[in-house]
């Protein structure tokens, strides 16, 4: 019999705030489509980031490791070849490894391509591009086909990460005229960082900025999260009319959350805030209760345990292990809005 599909969906810079899986904390719905696969499946309020930037945190997740432990937590850092990943189990078990990637710290060079047979790095394009719909472009022409192999995808959007930038269809930022707007859609590394040194607490005297400024900081991050759910509900949309939901585990997960000045700070790895590193989790089993929430306070490196133990496969020995995230706990039922 056909073994069961995993798809893993990594949002970058996505806060759980802005996700609101819960429908209760913002009064913008920038994530439908994530509230659609959370009615169907359980909602981890209180999930926690191993690391607040992109590499040690997706590592850990692939790997179950701590950073410290597998040894990608540096800017220059790659994963070592002798950390035995997700993807390298799942493609020895006979899975079809596919992996479609926005970001340098997940491409080949960095040690995260580790296992898999089809590694597209074409959307790895630096922080300016926008390429959600590509990401989810590549991914349905992975889908599309398939036969009696079962399959683990790892997709990874990164839309909300800085640049922010303008999006037709989402009109929250459009009335700012303010200084900010070129240099916050058009920016690179070295600018990014000028704009947090100008609004730093440091510098108060001299450029703090405004409270419209702030909004539209805000604003054009909310922007760039909602376009993101857009294409994750095409994905979703192929999974229900192709007869995949049903055959298919399918987790999503940030890696990290974004400061967005509550402390004069804009951006993210250099602090352990809230903002930071609490980050939305989801996980989708097939004929499994539906609309749950889990309030254990729980790490996301639980992923590879917990595609592992979903699979039925022998969870390799691990130094500090954590709890599989499929095992029945005490949970409560809620209504999603």
């Amino acid at each position: 019999e056909r073994g069961l599909n995993v798809i893993l969906i990594g949002i970058d810079t996505l806060r759980y705030d802005r996700a609101d899986l819960l429908g209760d904390s913002y009064p913008r719905d920038l994530c439908p489509n994530l509230h659609r696969l959370a009615d169907r499946g359980t909602v981890f309020s209180r999930a926690y980031s191993q690391a607040p930037w992109t590499l040690p945190s997706f590592a850990s997740m692939l790997t179950g490791l701590y950073p410290e432990q597998h040894g990608a937590e540096h800017l220059t850092s790659t994963l070592p070849a002798s950390q035995l990943t997700l993807a390298e189990i799942l493609r020895d078990e006979g899975y079809e490894t596919m992996s479609v990637v926005s970001c340098e710290y997940l491409n080949a060079a960095s040690g995260l391509g580790q296992g898999f047979d089809v590694l597209d790095e074409t959307q790895v394009l630096g922080h300016r591009a926008i390429t959600s719909a590509a990401i989810t472009d590549r991914a349905l022409r992975l889908l599309e086909g398939r036969g009696n192999q079962p399959f683990f995808l790892f997709l990874h959007y990164f839309d909300p990460h800085f640049c922010y930038q303008d999006h037709p269809d989402y009109s929250f930022a459009d009335g700012y005229e303010g200084r900010l707007r070129e240099a916050v859609q058009s920016a690179d590394q070295n600018a990014f960082r000028w704009l947090i040194y100008t609004l730093g607490p440091a510098f108060a005297s001299r450029s703090r900025a405004s409270e419209t400024d702030r909004q539209f900081l805000r604003d054009s991050y909310d922007e760039d999260v909602a376009y993101t759910d857009s294409q994750l509900g095409r994905l979703l949309d192929y999974l229900d009319t192709n007869n995949l939901r049903d055959s298919t585990l399918v987790i999503v997960v940030s890696d990290h959350g974004e400061e967005l000045l509550e402390r004069n700070w804009l951006g993210h790895a250099v602090t352990l805030y809230q903002e930071a590193i609490h980050v939305p989790l989801v996980v989708a089993q097939p004929a499994r209760a539906v609309g749950r929430v889990d309030a254990r306070p729980v790490e996301t490196r639980a992923v590879f345990p917990t595609v592992l133990d979903f699979l039925g496969i022998a969870i390799p020995p691990l130094p500090t292990p954590a709890s599989s995230l499929t095992a029945e706990q005490p949970v409560r039922d809620t209504a999603f809005v």
